[in-house]
């Protein structure tokens, strides 16, 4: 098990792991027959998951290294331990605390959104849709593990954790599992609570932004169970398949509602408020000095 702890056998297994796992759920899905894969699909989800795997690989990485073994230098405690079990674990459990908190950012703040809607546009939910994410997203996601390098909790444990973190998060992408593990789902994340996680439907959006641990969505409020039948994707479907439109087209739609702002302060507004807030046009007449409108008002308006 010492590969576990060495950082460049770490990246090899979890990379095998993450490609393994999809040709088998693929091999597994086709032969079951019970689960639809879409070949254009799944294949627009490699080649992001391409993208993403490259830049991760070749800049972003090294980047959050570095950023973190800075902030190691700074720390007022010094540089943990290495070898002592009780920092692992400490570390484990922060970094998967800190993780539900910036997986929740990235749900519930536009400008953050932007980036991270890549990894929910997919029409189906396969392993296939692990890989899919933002190339750029992990540009800016270091920071928010930047007070647990500042604590000491040292760069390259803080590295090898969330690898972890991100080989166990691979098979809750599945479909396979039939409901069979969510007895252990009020301790873990489960496929099951990822399947609503990755919902559009209206009582699934914001819910289960835990990685291994479901217990920090049941403290703070996100905790939920299907009780009924799933659609996956973004609430606004995404209907290309083109690795720049999958990227790009959210961040394309905040740039369009920001040529609406009336005002430098009403766009930062915007780009902190929750996605489905509109920003109503500037050449409007308002009646209230707020500059939003509710998503939900909208759509109450158009159904009534």
């Amino acid at each position: 098990m010492d590969f576990l702890f060495n950082l460049d056998s770490l990246k090899v297994f979890g990379l095998f792991f993450l490609l393994g796992s999809q040709i088998l759920d693929v091999y597994l899905s086709f032969r079951s027959h019970r689960i639809k894969i879409s070949r254009g699909e799944t294949l627009a989800n490699y080649k992001v998951m391409a993208l993403y795997l490259g830049a991760r690989l070749l800049i972003l990485d090294a980047l959050a290294f570095f950023m973190w073994s800075g902030l190691n230098q700074w720390s007022p405690f010094g540089v943990l331990s290495m070898d002592s079990g009780l920092v692992w674990l400490a570390a484990f459990i922060l970094v998967d605390f800190v993780y539900y908190w910036d997986h929740r950012c990235g749900h519930e703040v536009n400008a953050v959104w932007g980036f991270h809607s890549v990894h929910h546009s997919s029409s189906e939910f396969n392993l296939s849709v692990t890989g899919r994410l933002s190339f750029i997203e992990a540009v800016y996601r270091w920071i928010f593990l930047a007070p647990l390098a500042l604590m000491g909790v040292p760069a390259l444990m803080i590295v090898i954790i969330k690898i972890w973190s991100r080989i166990y998060q691979v098979w809750v992408h599945t479909n396979l599992d039939n409901d069979r593990l969510e007895w252990l789902s009020r301790i873990f994340v489960t496929p099951g609570l990822h399947r609503v996680h990755h919902g559009s439907n209206q009582q699934y959006l914001d819910t289960n932004y835990g990685a291994i641990f479901s217990i920090w969505d049941q403290m703070f409020g996100s905790y939920k169970v299907k009780d009924e039948p799933i659609v996956y994707g973004l609430v606004k479907p995404l209907e290309s398949q083109k690795v720049m439109d999958i990227n790009f087209h959210v961040l394309r739609e905040l740039r369009d509602d920001l040529k609406k702002s009336p005002s430098l302060k009403a766009s930062f507004s915007y780009l902190l408020s929750k996605p489905g807030t509109i920003l109503v046009d500037c050449e409007q007449e308002l009646d209230l000095p707020e500059v939003y409108e509710s998503q939900d008002v909208e759509l109450a308006e158009k159904q009534a």
